[in-house]
């Protein structure tokens, strides 16, 4: 106990045998309460500053109490009832203390609660634990390493320890086993079996590490259990469908007709073009009637770009089906009523869109066209058209893309699980091509190729 520089009163005491084992942060914060215990009358109830030249003991207070280790968090607990400020103090500095240190008191020891921990695990498998821990080179390395204090610097740590550096002031011996805060640190003879156990109920990665938390750990542990998750392949055979990426919208060409969406075979398109003229591109949902040779060599000829969606991905082709949805609808009602198909197709046609407020027809032909319904002409302004059909895509990828996020590309050669039929479960294949960033060739185990 020192004020202004200078020894007040001074006190110190052996260690129990059992204490002799402890590591050695917990040697240091043992000694850091004895000493705020003994001098109750001076220290309780005013700020004391505690200088100690042990540094990871500094960083050990300043962090929750859940992550100390169980013998830690009893000490930690009894320094809450004191006003203390930790100052760490080369050793160099401490020439008073240290010297002091040297003749203890025969006095009646104190005794720290020494708790059960880990009363989750069977006593069975902690023994197995702590048998397979006293044959394992490295750990008892790191054992003498926790015990006899851990050096300066990195460097200076022996080569097996260094994964536990960054973590040193939460690990512990407890009972014969190493401990990281209250989760037992496991040999490496045992972590497939760890890891094995983890994944019983064939969880994902995220509730096998929220299992293994405060259980059990090693180094490489989270690494090792999400190569664990990723490689069963019950678990990929039936695991959910991928999220869906952002919206990636298609260009919609400079002027209308440049750029249309194909559901017909070859004759309708040409009755269609032959009215309107050639699109310069055709976007298509990839089906049999558009990857056959005829409608290849129809695309060829007639100086077409043909585009395909992504295979069960029909919303990526969402235009043209809203559009067959809508006029089916139409079919259906004009049907039902006994009414004019051909007056309601003609009306649709001249009914404004809500990104560009023009009609397919002015779009098209640059006017209205003459329908049922009374109307004046007017001059279609075409930026006016650009400017708010850019407006209304920007709006509908916004709202898009909050449910979506960005997918990673996939490199030929690499093996991945894929959906021959949507809902269906996972197989097992290799990319053997990449067409574009969504869009892949894959070989499966069978030989079977598949787009």
């Amino acid at each position: 106990m020192m004020r202004n520089g200078k020894p007040v009163e001074y006190a110190s005491r052996a260690l129990t045998s059992c204490e002799r084992k402890w590591a050695q942060i917990e040697k240091e914060a043992l000694a850091t309460l004895y000493g705020v215990e003994r001098f109750n009358q001076y220290t309780y109830g005013r700020k004391v500053i505690i200088e100690n030249d042990h540094k990871p003991l500094e960083s050990i207070l300043k962090k929750p109490l859940s992550s100390a280790p169980r013998r830690l968090q009893d000490i930690i607990m009894k320094l809450y009832r004191y006003d203390v400020e930790f100052q760490f103090l080369k050793g160099t500095s401490l020439v008073i203390a240290d010297t002091l240190s040297r003749a203890f008191l025969d006095e009646a020891r104190q005794r720290i609660m020494n708790i059960r921990v880990h009363e989750d695990i069977p006593d069975v498998r902690l023994e197995e634990i702590r048998k397979t821990t006293l044959a394992d080179p490295e750990l008892q390395v790191l054992a003498d390493v926790i015990t006899t204090g851990w050096p300066d610097t990195k460097e200076k740590v022996p080569s097996t320890c260094k994964p536990y550096y960054d973590i040193r002031d939460t690990l512990g011996i407890v009972d014969g086993l190493e401990v990281k805060g209250e989760a037992v640190v496991i040999p490496k003879a045992l972590r497939s079996d760890i890891k094995l156990r983890l994944h019983k109920s064939h969880a994902g990665f995220d509730s096998m590490m929220r299992r293994a938390k405060g259980t059990v750990y090693w180094p490489s542990m989270k690494s090792e259990i999400k190569q664990m998750a990723e490689t069963c392949e019950a678990c990929q055979e039936m695991a959910p469908r991928s999220v869906k990426p952002p919206l990636k919208q298609h260009y919609d060409g400079d002027s209308p007709w440049s750029k249309v969406t194909s559901t017909g075979v070859v004759n309708i398109l040409k009755k269609q073009f032959a009215h309107f003229g050639i699109p310069k591109t055709i976007v298509s949902d990839g089906g049999p009637q558009f990857t056959s040779k005829e409608f290849q060599l129809f695309t060829d000829l007639w100086g077409i770009s043909h585009v395909t969606s992504s295979p069960q991905h029909q919303r990526a082709n969402g235009k043209a089906e809203s559009t067959v949805k809508v006029i089916k609808h139409i079919m259906l009602k004009c049907e039902r009523n006994k009414e004019d198909q051909c007056e309601a197709l003609m009306e649709q046609r001249n009914v404004p869109r809500q990104d560009t407020g023009l009609s397919p027809s002015e779009m098209l032909f640059g006017r209205k066209t003459r329908t049922l319904l009374p109307h004046l002409p007017r001059a279609l302004n075409d930026e006016d058209m650009t400017r708010k059909r850019e407006q209304r895509k920007k709006s509908v990828k916004r709202y898009y893309d909050k449910t979506a996020r960005d997918l990673p590309c996939v490199s030929e050669g690499k093996s991945v699980y894929f959906q021959h039929k949507e809902h269906e479960r996972w197989i097992l294949g290799r990319v053997i091509e990449c067409n574009s960033d969504r869009t892949y060739m894959i070989q499966a185990q069978s030989g079977a190729i598949y787009r």
